[in-house]
C-alpha cells in the first residue's frame, strides 16, 4: 500500500513539473496555479516559462502566484518584466468597434520577512492592459525600479492577477512570462575591466568619455568598460546616456550583408552604480535588457540613446558607469567597438528659478521629486499627428499653419498664437525668450515634435502623417547678436523631450539676453519648454 501510495505521488511530482505549476485550488479558489520551475539567465536574473510559447490563461480575478528559488529569496529586484496579451477569440466590439472588455495585470510581491504583500505602482498606476496580439507577439511591459515603486525588501513570492473590466468571459489574459532581474553589489573582475577617468564637459548637465573617435575601442565578451563621475555630478541622477557604439565588419557573420543574422552578436549591458548602497542599477526597456551592436563601419557608429534613466535607475546619486559586453557565442568575434559614452545628468530642481510655457493640454515635464519621473506629451502620433495648441517653429511655418487649416475636418487643430511680451516668433520661425539677467542656466527642456499631417498619409512605422526631417538649435543671443550656442541640430522625432545645458563654463546673464529656438529642415511643433535658471 505504501509503495502504490509513493509511486502515485512520484507520478503527480512528474506532471506537475511538466507543467511547469502546481494548482493549488484548496488554498484559495483565486489562485489558478502555484510555479516553481524557473530558468536561470544568469548570475542576476531568473524568468518564468508558462504555456511552450501560448501563455497560460487567466480569468477575472484570478491569479498566478511565483516561487522565487531559495538561491534567490535573499535578494532585491532591479525590475521585473512579463509578457502578457489577449487573445483574438475574446474580441467581441461594440457598435462603435471598441473592445470593453479588457483584462488588466497587477503584479504583487510578497516581502519574505514580513510576509504582506506589496503592489507594484509608478506614476501611471499599477495596472498594465493585456492588447490584443498573436501568441508569437505577446505584449511586453517592464516594471522599473522595484526600490521605489514596491519597496526595500528581498520577496519570497510574485503574484499576477487579471483584474478584468467589462464582460468577465472575455477579458481574459494569457500570461506568458514573468521575468525577474535582481540588484548586484558584484564590481567588476580588475582583469577584465578598463576604468576611464577623463572626460570633457560638455555643459552644466553633461559628461563625454571619449574612448576612441576614429576605430573604437574593442570590447570583449565578458569585458567591461567603466566610467568614474567626478565627485560634483555624483549627487544628480542619470537623466539619459548616449553610447557611440558599433561592431567592425570584420566580425561580422555576413561582411556583404551588414543585416544579416549573427550568431556571435555583441550586446552591451549597461549600469549605474549608487554610491550609498554599492547596488548596481541596469538598464532596461521593454524590448531590451541590452543594447545591440549593429555592423557599421567606423566612420558610421550608431549614437544609440538611453532614454528614461529617471525611470530605469531611478534616483539613485552614481559615482560609476559600466559597459560590459554580455553577447555569446564564438569570442573571437562577439566584439563591439565603443567610441564614446556621453552621461546627461537630471537638472537640478532644487532653489531654481523657472521659466515654463505649456501650449498643448496635458503636457508636462518630469519632477521625480514629486514621484514623476516621465514627462507626458499632450500631441503627436498618440493624437493621430495632431498637436493642438501648439507653437509651430521653422521656415514656412506660416504655410504650415494654413495647410492645417485646410485640412478635413477631423484632421485639423489649431496652433498657439498667444505668446505674451517676453516671447516672439520672427519671420524665420524661431521662438525669442527674453532671459532675466544676472541668472545661470541650468537647463533648458522642449516638448517638441516633427509630424506632418498634411500629406494625408500613414509612414513607415505606421502613424499618421510623414515623419520629417527636423533639427533643432539653441543659442544664448547677446544684444550685439553674438550668440552662444547650447544645442546644435538635434534630430527630432515624431513627439519627444529635447533637453541640454547651460554653458559648460561660469556664465550669468546680461541684461538683454534672449533665447533662440532654431527649427530647420522641416516644421516642428513645439508643446512646451521648461527652463531652470540658477541666482548666483
Amino acid at each position: 500500500m505504501k509503495k502504490k501510495i509513493l509511486i502515485f505521488l512520484w507520478v503527480l511530482i512528474l506532471f506537475s513539473a511538466g507543467l511547469a505549476a502546481q494548482t493549488d485550488v484548496a488554498k484559495d479558489k483565486n489562485c489558478r496555479a502555484i510555479f516553481t520551475r524557473y530558468e536561470i539567465k544568469d548570475n542576476d536574473s531568473i524568468e518564468f516559462n508558462l504555456g511552450r510559447g501560448r501563455g497560460l490563461q487567466l480569468r477575472n480575478r484570478q491569479y498566478f502566484e511565483f516561487i522565487i528559488p531559495e538561491s534567490f529569496q535573499g535578494r532585491i529586484p532591479d525590475y521585473a518584466y512579463i509578457h502578457h496579451r489577449k487573445e483574438f477569440v475574446y474580441f467581441k466590439p461594440d457598435e462603435n468597434g471598441m473592445d470593453n472588455d479588457n483584462p488588466w495585470i497587477q503584479t504583487a510581491f510578497r516581502n519574505f520577512q514580513t510576509g504582506e504583500w506589496k503592489i507594484w505602482a509608478d506614476q501611471f498606476g499599477s495596472k498594465k492592459r493585456s492588447a490584443m496580439r498573436p501568441d508569437e507577439k505577446p505584449k511586453k511591459n517592464t516594471l522599473y525600479n522595484f526600490l521605489e515603486h514596491v519597496g526595500n525588501f528581498a520577496p519570497d513570492r510574485v503574484r499576477i492577477f487579471n483584474l478584468a473590466e467589462g464582460n468577465p468571459e472575455l477579458a481574459v489574459a494569457s500570461i506568458h512570462k514573468l521575468g525577474l532581474v535582481f540588484l548586484s553589489q558584484k564590481d567588476s573582475d580588475p582583469l577584465t575591466n578598463k576604468v576611464f577617468t577623463d572626460y570633457e564637459k560638455l555643459n552644466r548637465l553633461t559628461l563625454r568619455y571619449d574612448l576612441d573617435k576614429k576605430a573604437g575601442l574593442k570590447l570583449l565578451q565578458n569585458h567591461s568598460f567603466e566610467f568614474a563621475i567626478p565627485e560634483n555630478f555624483r549627487n544628480r541622477s542619470i537623466f539619459h546616456i548616449i553610447l557611440k557604439h558599433r561592431k567592425d565588419p570584420i566580425y561580422a557573420a555576413n561582411p556583404d550583408d551588414f543585416d544579416a543574422f549573427d550568431p556571435n552578436a555583441a550586446y552591451i549591458l549597461c549600469e549605474a552604480r549608487n554610491q550609498k548602497t554599492g547596488y548596481w542599477h541596469k538598464w532596461a526597456d521593454r524590448s531590451s535588457l541590452a543594447k545591440f551592436s549593429e555592423v557599421r563601419t567606423a566612420d558610421n557608429p550608431e549614437d544609440e540613446t538611453l532614454h528614461n534613466c529617471l525611470r530605469t535607475f531611478g534616483q539613485i546619486e552614481p559615482d560609476r558607469f559600466r559597459l560590459t559586453n554580455v553577447g555569446k557565442g564564438d569570442p573571437d568575434k562577439c566584439i563591439a567597438n565603443v567610441h564614446a559614452v556621453e552621461i546627461m545628468f537630471a537638472p537640478d530642481l532644487k532653489n531654481s528659478e523657472t521659466i515654463e510655457k505649456i501650449f498643448t493640454p496635458d503636457t508636462s515635464f518630469s519632477r521625480p521629486d514629486l514621484g514623476r519621473p516621465v514627462p507626458l506629451l499632450g500631441g503627436g502620433p498618440r493624437l493621430s499627428g495632431r498637436f493642438p495648441g501648439a507653437l509651430v517653429l521653422g521656415k514656412g511655418h506660416e504655410q504650415r499653419i494654413k495647410a492645417i487649416e485646410n485640412l478635413p475636418e477631423e484632421h485639423q487643430f489649431e496652433t498657439g498664437s498667444r505668446l505674451g511680451e517676453n516671447y516672439q516668433i520672427d519671420t524665420n520661425g524661431d521662438l525669442l525668450i527674453k532671459l532675466p539677467a544676472k541668472r545661470a542656466i541650468e537647463s533648458i527642456e522642449l516638448a517638441i515634435g516633427d509630424l506632418d499631417i498634411t500629406s494625408l498619409e500613414y509612414n513607415k512605422d505606421g502613424y499618421f502623417g510623414r515623419s520629417g526631417k527636423a533639427e533643432v538649435s539653441i543659442f544664448i543671443e547677446k544684444q550685439n547678436r553674438e550668440s552662444i550656442p547650447l544645442l546644435l541640430k538635434n534630430n527630432l522625432g515624431m513627439a519627444g523631450m529635447v533637453l541640454c545645458g547651460g554653458p559648460g563654463f561660469d556664465y550669468l546673464t546680461d541684461p538683454g539676453d534672449r533665447l533662440r529656438i532654431v527649427v530647420s529642415n522641416d516644421i516642428a511643433f513645439l508643446m512646451g519648454f521648461r527652463i531652470l535658471l540658477k541666482v548666483m
